[in-house]
């Protein structure tokens, strides 16, 4: 069984993050949501000028990108709170909007359905996060009480 996952934010992180999870198996990008046209989503994801383009075919026909013979729902929805992420079966939701970082506008992530969030950019105050985490060093922290969590930085 895999792991669905939700991005909100399809800007650089939003990308990068969606680059890192398509070729896993184990990992299921179900949804994208973002308030940019669909289109020019999918050409920022072929042809990212700092990172260099994306050679795997994905192609975006009305509300659905395509990508490893998988349909992506895509949405454009502004917030947290806007998107049922328990209706589409998302287990996480990675935040990288970078503009909602306190836990209340997180936890509608959390309302909506969704079990655990991802936060890329560092909280307004670390009392916003379950933990803040920075990978090999402190993820000893993760546990099933961990619910919305941060990266510590998107870089």
């Amino acid at each position: 069984m895999s792991t669905r996952v939700g991005i909100m934010g399809f800007g650089r992180i939003g990308r990068n993050v969606f680059k890192l999870l398509y070729p896993r198996d184990d990992i299921e990008i179900v949804a994208i949501v973002d308030i940019a046209d669909f289109k020019g989503l999918e050409y920022l994801l072929k042809y990212d000028t700092v990172h260099g383009r994306f050679t795997e075919p994905v192609w975006v026909t009305g509300t659905n990108m395509y990508a490893k013979g998988r349909q992506i729902r895509m949405l454009n929805r502004a917030a947290p709170g806007d998107v049922d992420w328990g209706a589409m079966g998302v287990d996480i939701v990675i935040e990288a909007t970078t503009k909602f970082r306190h836990r209340e506008t997180l936890q509608r992530h959390l309302d909506m359905g969704a079990k655990r969030v991802v936060l890329t950019v560092p909280p307004r105050e670390p009392s916003d996060v379950d933990a803040l985490v920075v990978s090999g060093v402190n993820d000893h922290v993760l546990g099933p009480e961990t619910r919305i969590v941060s990266a510590a930085s998107c870089t």
